[in-house]
């Protein structure tokens, strides 16, 4: 008992100690004495879209110059070809920078809070003249005079009550807490140890001009995982001693795993819609194998959280 009571004081006497005087704002000048919390605070600011910036604006490029993609590759669709000529295809996304906040416990160690908001939204849609063209391409023929093709085919744009479209909107809640150690002489170089939780809610929409089906799922997820960051912080006036300072933050990788993922759910409910999408002119589904149907490696593979340049922003440190 008297060594738990002692370990307890000791404890209580080196945290006093240890916040006992601030720490200098400066790297350079360390001559003032502070109060506990002066220099202990770190606010920063994440400009980086993340996923975010990176999805929609590629899946827009892919779809505006896949012939050129195709033609690079040796690659012909064939006859569904017709089909990627009649898409039209919009990819969006928005975001609030995400917000930490460090307090130092040590001029070398932090603890970390931090959250944000990234949505992106994916629109795939026929306009209704296009979708009986294709329905119409689609048909049997027997010749000018005769055939189920030729009958409906001259009709079928009546027939088509709406245009045809899949929309997918998701839009994520991250929420982070971590451990950052400063190394380098003057605490430039930012190791963060990050534990974080990623509320996700996301919907998928569909309808099908030719059957007048309407689908909409709407689902609400949450993942974990553990990561790992290396990046830098620059102090952009290291021999002034103002009360805020001023750096510029870098980040050049964050790698880490995903305890439970939300991968194989989101990847199962768009491949649902897409078959939706598709139904009466190509079976999209066909082409789109179920995750059941992976090798059960890609479990853990696709569970690896890993972004490059992940942090670029700014930090105020007061």
């Amino acid at each position: 008992m008297k060594k738990i009571l002692t370990a307890i004081i000791v404890f209580n006497i080196s945290f006093i100690n240890l916040y006992a005087n601030g720490i200098a704002l400066s790297t350079q000048s360390d001559t003032n004495t502070y109060s506990w919390i002066k220099g202990r605070q770190i606010i920063s600011v994440n400009l980086s879209p993340g996923y975010a910036g990176l999805f929609p604006p590629m899946l827009n490029t892919i779809f505006d110059n896949y012939e050129t993609f195709l033609g690079l590759a040796g690659f012909s669709l064939g006859e569904n070809e017709k089909f990627l000529n009649a898409l039209d295809v919009n990819g969006s996304f928005w975001y609030v920078p995400n917000i930490s906040y460090t307090l130092l416990l040590h001029p070398r160690i932090g603890v970390e809070i931090g959250f944000g908001v990234q949505s992106m939204s994916f629109k795939f849609s026929i306009p209704k003249d296009k979708v009986g063209d294709l329905a119409n391409s689609f048909l049997p023929n027997t010749g000018n005079t005769g055939g189920i093709g030729n009958i409906v085919g001259d009709n079928i744009g009546s027939l088509i009550g709406s245009d045809t479209y899949l929309k997918a909107s998701l839009i994520y809640f991250p929420a982070t807490i971590g451990v950052k150690f400063f190394g380098g002489k003057k605490r430039e170089v930012v190791n963060t140890i990050r534990f974080g939780i990623e509320a996700l809610m996301y919907d998928i929409e569909t309808e099908n001009g030719i059957s007048g089906l309407k689908t909409k799922r709407h689902t609400v997820d949450a993942t974990i995982y553990f990561s790992y960051e290396l990046g830098w912080s620059i102090e952009l006036f290291p021999d002034k001693e103002w009360p805020v300072k001023p750096y510029i933050d870098i980040s050049i990788l964050e790698i880490g795993y995903y305890v439970r993922s939300g991968i194989p759910g989101l990847y199962g409910d768009i491949r649902e819609g897409i078959g939706f999408f598709g139904s009466g002119l190509v079976d999209l589904g066909a082409y789109i194998p179920s995750w059941d149907s992976f090798p059960s490696w890609l479990n853990y593979v696709s569970a690896i959280k890993l972004s490059l340049f992940p942090r670029i922003g700014f930090s105020l440190r007061f």
